[in-house]
């Protein structure tokens, strides 16, 4: 090192090392001009940038993963905020508002059997000091200039926008609405597709196959826990209550019907008044019969509105922040291990530096500005792609979060983002230069060939645990992906086809089907012969379509194995008196070899099951019921027998359980002539997943004067449809897997970079002095092979049991194929082993004399 007297001497504007009040009096003059270093500055974030473009093979994988995380990071804070901070919109003072449900239990769903016919009753009996409002939801198609648009109708009692504070924009307010034929717009879609005219009040539109007039302007209402109701586009029609009929018997899902009270104070409605309502008002006394038919019990249930509309995607959106927060942390440590074994390089510079009178935090400060111009790109990308990523989230999430139609980046989220990326700038900067760099002077400008790399022990631990932590997370992620994939893909309990399946939609009052039920209580025998001649008609049109549809198997059922409605039925278990709802399939024998379900235990059903005894009739269970029959023992179902309406249904085999339908005990029955309910139908299946014709099916339809519209639905549909939330989360889970494998790559890179770069002195020596690469090579890989594979099997014990760990939560987790582990880990071993080797073919490919003097 140079000998600190002969500098001074060389400096006269320096005060001398014996002068050390001199010398402090011009360390503070400097301090106070720090601006003078502007240019280096300058000069600092512009070698950042030209580094940026001359080596894409570091700054590219750089800026793209840091892009990524913090465009993730940012989609999740904005959504966060939105859902735990941002007002509803279109709703005023939420907390005042409680969503009342009457529940029954149908098997294993719930149902609500409010309608708006009952609103009357209700706001006289017991609305008290607040005021009730019922909104239900359904989606249409309008039909503007040629072109058809999806819309959410929202149909309310016309003093419900009032009760709910939603403004009026243009037009008359809705509680002075006349007719049902009156429209109300929402804000966004008169802005769409109206530009916002004013002069849309009485101009006329199609909704369906319906001409509407134009009545007003609301702003948006984003009041439903369901994100496809929340769209922008949204039409709104409202009905006087004095305009409403008796009430009807309609039984449907709670989120397609909401019943919302307001009271000033937030005060909620005693429950028992709600029974005493329901036993007392002449209008809803007649549902009691009809629910002591069904056998099933009704009740009334109320919470706050606000928690009824956030749901779980509060609590999943601070658990995706998490998630987001964890990644963008190992992002930070992965991208400092290869900004490090950039920066190592940059040793001999940085210690000159030191020498010719910089600071340890003046370089620090350059370090971070030439780092800078590589964050930089990466926030800039990131606001881009975040945008990108909230126009894409209402498709990719679907219904999970209410508000993901509302999210918009704001000021505050970017104010954020920008601190976010200066403390991981200074993250990534700060362990680059060690403060002991100045106690490595003498080594460092010396240029020692000792041939000894420095703190060997810690550089390999290093990279063993990147190596470790690399693959327990990318195993980890795999094995999840891997469990949703079967979850979804695999083990349907049906074979997944073309099937199209049609009904006939019974249009029935609530007097009109409680008169039915009474009737056949009191002659059962007119009842039987009332479904013979209703079979009999199936069975004819069956035949019919057979003949027109000769490469389909034309089926009578009462559903496909995935269905929007289902036949629950109380039965007794064995050796129990109490009765359990079961969800109950009745079909041809045919129908269940034509779907490729899979049989367990026992036999098929048979022709000759669709005539036996009444009083014994064979049938097939799912695992399910079986298991609550039998226990683990599923074979010891069979031969036993459940107990419906004095009928025994006798166990003769036991299916494998259908995914993605209604999860509870199913059993399968033979249709026999009796059993011709309301809810019989035709399914088409074809082996070879021909389209069937629904023209033609029709058609023929038009020769039966008995039969109405058919209401259609398609298997692939409804599994796409119900498995739509959970293939979204797959291709989150797969997005996981996929960055942590990018983070692992970038991290185990970087760490063997650095490791080989460290014994540049050594190797430049040697091959100076005669020798070969390939014992150079395997001078450096020969003692990190073994410990990368230690490493290597170490992280897949630890994966291995963590899912272990996981699957005790739930069922569905499993870890990776062995095959697949070892595929997976042995490539993340060779990658570490590239990483090592790499650097040094690269240092050593030139000429030995001339990598010499590099160093």
């Amino acid at each position: 090192m140079t000998d600190p007297d002969s500098y001074y001497n060389t400096h006269p504007d320096k005060p001398a090392a014996n002068q050390p009040h001199q010398a402090a009096r011009v360390i503070r003059a400097e301090r106070a001009r720090w601006w003078r270093c502007y240019p280096l500055y300058w000069q600092s974030f512009a070698q950042g940038c030209r580094d940026l473009l001359r080596h894409p093979a570091q700054s590219v994988p750089f800026v793209l993963s840091l892009a990524l995380m913090l465009a993730l990071f940012l989609t999740v804070a904005t959504l966060s905020r939105t859902l735990l901070l941002q007002p509803v919109p279109g709703i005023q003072q939420i907390e005042q508002l409680q969503l009342i449900e009457g529940e029954v239990y149908i098997g294993p769903a719930l149902m609500n059997f409010h309608n708006k016919e009952m609103l009357p009753g209700l706001q006289q009996a017991l609305a008290g000091a607040g005021e009730f409002s019922y909104l239900k939801f359904s989606q249409d198609t309008l039909k503007l200039a040629a072109q058809a648009y999806a819309v959410t109708t929202i149909e309310a009692n016309a003093t419900a926008t009032a009760n709910l504070g939603l403004p009026v924009i243009l037009g008359q307010p809705p509680a002075e609405a006349s007719n049902t034929q009156q429209v109300w717009l929402s804000e966004p879609l008169w802005q769409q597709y109206f530009a916002s005219n004013p002069a849309i009040i009485g101009q006329t539109l199609q909704l369906g196959d319906e001409t509407l007039i134009i009545n007003g302007v609301l702003a948006h209402f984003a009041g439903h826990r369901s994100a496809s109701y929340n769209q922008p586009l949204q039409l709104w029609r409202f009905y006087q209550l004095k305009d409403l009929g008796p009430v009807k018997m309609h039984i449907g899902s709670s989120l397609t019907n909401l019943l919302l009270y307001r009271h000033p104070q937030g005060h909620t409605i005693d429950n028992a008044a709600f029974e005493h309502w329901l036993k007392k008002d002449p209008t809803t006394a007649a549902l009691l019969p009809f629910f002591n038919v069904v056998n099933v019990h009704p009740k009334f249930s109320q919470q706050p509105y606000q928690d009824w509309l956030r749901g779980d995607s509060g609590h999943l959106a601070l658990l995706l922040l998490a998630v987001a927060v964890v990644l963008l942390v190992m992002t930070v440590l992965n991208l400092t291990n290869l900004a490090a074994g950039r920066f190592t390089s940059r040793e001999r510079d940085m210690a000159l530096q030191l020498v010719a009178g910089s600071t340890i935090r003046r370089l620090r400060w350059l370090l971070w500005l030439e780092l800078l111009a590589w964050t930089l790109p990466a926030l800039l990308g990131s606001v881009l792609l975040a945008l990108w990523l909230l126009r894409l989230l209402p498709g990719l999430t679907g219904n999970l979060f209410p508000l993901v139609h509302q999210l918009q980046i704001s000021g505050s989220d970017l104010f954020l983002l920008v601190i976010v990326v200066l403390l991981l700038t200074t993250a990534l900067s700060w362990p680059l230069l060690p403060k002991s760099l100045h106690h490595q002077l003498q080594s460092v400008l010396a240029g020692s060939g000792k041939g000894n790399q420095q703190h060997k022990g810690l550089s390999k631990l290093v990279l063993l645990i990147q190596l470790g932590l690399s693959a327990v997370l990318v195993l980890s992620a795999a094995s999840l992906t891997l469990s949703s994939y079967r979850n979804i893909y695999t083990d349907l309990g049906y074979r997944l086809s073309n099937a199209e399946f049609f009904n006939i939609e019974r249009e029935q009052s609530l007097k009109e089907m409680t008169a039915e039920a009474q009737a056949d209580s009191k002659d059962p025998e007119k009842a039987a012969a009332r479904d013979n001649l209703r079979y009999l008609a199936w069975q004819e049109l069956q035949q019919a379509l057979q003949k027109k549809l000769p490469h389909h198997q034309v089926l009578l059922t009462s559903g496909l194995p995935i269905a929007s409605t289902f036949v629950a039925q109380p039965v007794a278990y064995p050796n129990q008196d109490e009765n359990s709802m079961v969800i109950a399939t009745y079909a041809e024998p045919t129908y269940y070899q034509a779907f490729g379900m899979k049989l367990l235990h026992g036999r098929w059903l048979t022709a000759a099951d669709q005539t036996a005894a009444k009083n014994l009739q064979p049938i097939l269970v799912n695992e399910q019921l079986a298991r609550q029959i039998a226990g683990d023992d599923l074979a010891a179902a069979i031969g036993q027998s459940l107990t419906y309406d004095k009928t025994s249904l006798q166990i003769v085999g036991i299916l494998q359980d259908s995914k993605h339908a209604f999860s509870g005990p199913n059993m399968y029955k033979a249709l026999q002539t009796g059993d011709a309910f309301s809810e019989l139908g035709i399914a088409l299946v074809s082996a070879t997943d021909a389209p069937v014709d629904r023209g033609l099916v029709e058609q023929t339809l038009l020769q039966f004067p008995d039969f109405q519209q058919p209401i259609w639905s398609n298997l692939e549909e409804s599994w796409s449809q119900n498995t739509k939330q959970q293939r979204l989360n797959f291709y989150l889970i797969s997005l996981l897997a996929a960055t942590s494998l990018l983070l692992a790559i970038l991290g185990i890179a970087g760490i063997g970079r650095l490791h080989s770069h460290q014994r540049r002195f050594e190797l430049a020596v040697r091959l100076a002095t005669g020798a070969r690469l390939k014992q150079l090579y395997w001078l450096v890989l020969a003692p990190l092979l073994p410990l990368l594979a230690v490493a290597a099997m170490l992280s897949w014990w630890i994966s291995n049991q963590l899912m272990q760990r996981l699957s005790i939560w739930s069922t569905q987790l499993t870890a990776l194929p062995l095959s697949w582990q070892f595929g997976f880990t042995f490539g993340l071993w060779i990658i570490a082993a590239v990483a090592c080797w790499w650097p040094v073919r690269q240092a050593l490919q030139g000429d030995p004399l001339q990598s010499l003097r590099s160093l």
